[in-house]
């Protein structure tokens, strides 16, 4: 079983197409379907933070990109011109493009509304000139958490470039390239000068779990013995449990989407895989009914299945911590990581990266995750996990007796007896997240770090279930800007 390390936050990159003119008048707003247009492209924020996900060697909190895409379109995102730049092809364009006190200055496109752009597009289908750019389509089988941080492409784009005025023309210190050549090229007379602002995210979010353990001892709060039946009113309970260290044998991810075409803007994710609910929904480590090319170790799940039994997930000696039992613990370098699509509105500007809108903001954007346990309440050091009611009396809790009143007892105990499954399995269901105890709405280029999960047998049901059934986790996480979130589930 891998563990890889955890990530490097990331932070979005900008795109800055600022313009220039020259000395000849330009209309305050020109049809932007007719005549020529120059349009000047920069980049800035080179420090980029990316996530590492290799497994190995943290990456470094530097700008890594190793393609950049330009898409200038009509207004319905028809392809008018498509270039593709590199740093080892494209020497001084690529030192211009990345320098925000320069720019490229792209010359003599004609019908172009909209700028597109993708770094980092590596197997991304390209359209080609007269395609229309939903033909851009991000699969989530390539973005798994153990893949090379320079796979995940970011996207952005400006869907109403600007004109700009005859006071931008002086003082270009960037680049000027015909944009089908790649040469260097002036603009002529009477063109019109245009500039586009782009903010460019990473298509997924993230989850890191960076230490999970399970409370192996412990105590529930006080129970009001009224909230049981009026019948005990003026009597006090909790529940008593010890020994309790089930074999976790996987962490899986559903409610996430396979597809998105997020080019043009406001595109819906397609191939959404709900949240199976019961018994059936996972089979020998794997879910049973998500498509083959998502349903792999490190996308959707991480799982110890061999023969017909789970073993420890995690490569990692357990140990006792006051009255729980750490079962990982990345110590701040390792974590286990989830990927996964937001779908958002490319096209928001730069000022709204922290609440760039989701488009569709259905359940698809907010992912559920299932520890699964298999357990018979027996332990390998030959103890047995057992639980007991017992009462408040005299300032001392004392335990009950089962036979006394067994409706009482078993009303007490209910939430923390093991209910017979098939295959003595369990699941504690992270259906959504908090932060400072408010909910927390998913975002586009988040990390959402679970700092400490602690799972107690209340947690357990008896299958994967979705949001807003009872037994569900909400874990408190903190929120960082790809950007880091850190996290610290919470039971309820």
């Amino acid at each position: 079983m891998k563990i890889y390390q955890i990530i490097a936050t990331s932070a979005m990159a900008v795109l800055v197409l600022a313009g220039c003119n020259k000395e000849t008048e330009t209309p305050a707003t020109p049809d932007p379907d007719a005549g020529t247009k120059t349009i000047t492209v920069t980049i800035n924020g080179a420090n980029l933070t990316k996530v590492a996900t290799d497994g190995e060697n943290p990456y470094e909190e530097t700008h890594n990109f190793t393609s950049i895409d330009l898409y200038f379109t009509t207004a319905s995102d028809v392809v008018v011109l498509h270039r593709q730049i590199t740093e080892a092809d494209n020497v001084t364009e690529w030192a211009n493009i990345t320098d925000a006190a320069k720019g490229v200055r792209y010359v003599g496109l004609t019908g172009v509304e909209k700028v597109y752009v993708v770094a980092n597009g590596g197997n991304i289908a390209v359209p080609a000139r007269g395609e229309n750019m939903s033909k851009i389509i991000l699969d989530m089988q390539n973005y798994a958490a153990t893949v090379d941080q320079n796979t995940i492409p970011f996207v952005g784009g400006d869907a109403d470039i600007t004109p700009l005025q005859d006071e931008f023309a002086p003082d270009f210190d960037g680049a000027s390239v015909d944009p089908e050549t790649g040469e260097e090229a002036r603009p002529e007379e009477g063109q019109q000068y245009y500039t586009a602002n782009v903010s460019i995210r990473p298509v997924i979010s993230r989850l890191e779990m960076d230490k999970i353990s399970v409370q192996t001892k412990g105590d529930t709060e006080s129970i009001d013995g009224a909230d049981i039946d009026a019948a005990y009113e003026n009597r006090t309970f909790r529940v008593h449990w010890e020994n309790f260290k089930p074999v976790l044998g996987g962490i899986y991810m559903s409610n996430f989407y396979g597809k998105w075409a997020p080019l043009p803007a406001k595109t819906a994710a397609t191939e959404l895989f709900a949240t199976p609910t019961g018994q059936n929904g996972i089979a020998k480590g794997k879910w049973v009914s998500l498509a083959a090319g998502l349903n792999v170790e490190g996308l959707a799940y991480y799982s110890n299945y061999t023969g017909d039994k789970y073993g420890q997930l995690f490569n990692y000696t357990q140990q006792a911590e006051g009255n729980n039992t750490v079962y990982f613990d990345g110590a701040g370098a390792k974590c286990v990581p989830f990927n996964f699509l937001v779908n958002y509105d490319v096209t928001a500007a730069e000022d709204d990266i922290a609440s760039a809108p989701l488009i569709n903001k259905a359940a698809g954007n907010h992912p559920t995750f299932h520890f699964q346990f298999q357990y018979d309440g027996t332990n390998a050091d030959g103890t047995a996990y057992s639980c007991k009611a017992q009462e408040l009396k005299e300032g001392s809790w004392v335990d009950l007796d089962k036979n006394a009143d067994e409706l009482l007892y078993q009303a007490i105990v209910s939430d923390f007896a093991l209910a017979v499954t098939p295959g003595n399995l369990y699941y504690a269901n992270v259906v959504e997240f908090k932060e400072s105890n408010a909910v927390v709405d998913i975002k586009p280029a988040k990390i959402y770090k679970m700092d400490a999960v602690v799972i107690t047998p209340a947690n357990l049901t008896t299958g994967t279930i979705a949001p807003q059934e009872e037994y569900n986790v909400i874990v408190n996480v903190k929120v960082l800007d790809f950007d880091t979130i850190a996290v610290t589930p919470v039971f309820e």
